[in-house]
């Protein structure tokens, strides 16, 4: 009787063992997407931001404000609001790359928990990869204007990046 009762409490602490395991491998896997969850939505803000600065300043370059030549023996206002908009831009550009690297840490922790083939992974890494491209083209030097190519492509990776973003979602 004593061997049996052994066996008995034996066999059900390996289960409670079991489910224990089971229980916290769930938890981390919920963490690692809560923690997906908020990074994408940083980067995807971020990125926002930076697109957003650069479009204003661009249109301001190219605006006749931004063109018009200043009077003679006055002091230039140009030149205050180009410092202005670089200004941002590198702010922008300054937030976005942490928001980057924590994309990327966090694509890594979803991978160790879950298959690389599992469908969170794949449209988490695909929505990264989407937001990294939307990032690369906003991103830009001052001094030398994007060519209308890369301001259309805006239009485009900002679509790309918000269907991602919905299959990330659902």
């Amino acid at each position: 009787a004593a061997s049996l009762a052994a066996y008995v409490a034996s066999r059900n602490q390996r289960r409670q063992l079991a489910h224990d395991r089971f229980l916290r491998n769930r938890d981390y896997i919920r963490d690692a997407i809560d923690a997906a969850a908020l990074a994408v939505g940083d980067f995807r803000t971020a990125v926002d931001k930076l697109l957003a600065t650069t479009q204003a300043a661009e249109s301001w370059w190219e605006s006749p404000a931004g063109t018009t030549e200043p009077t003679p023996g006055s002091i230039d206002p140009r030149l205050d609001r180009k410092g202005e908009y670089r200004k941002l831009i590198e702010e922008a550009e300054e937030h976005a790359l942490p928001c980057l690297f924590r994309s990327r840490e966090v694509a890594a922790r979803l991978e160790l928990r879950l298959e690389r083939e599992h469908p969170v992974v794949s449209n988490y890494v695909e929505l990264h990869e989407a937001l990294h491209a939307a990032l690369t083209n906003a991103s830009w030097d001052t001094r030398n204007p994007r060519d209308q190519e890369a301001r259309e492509k805006d239009t485009d990776l900002e679509q790309a990046t918000k269907a991602q973003y919905e299959l990330f979602r659902a």
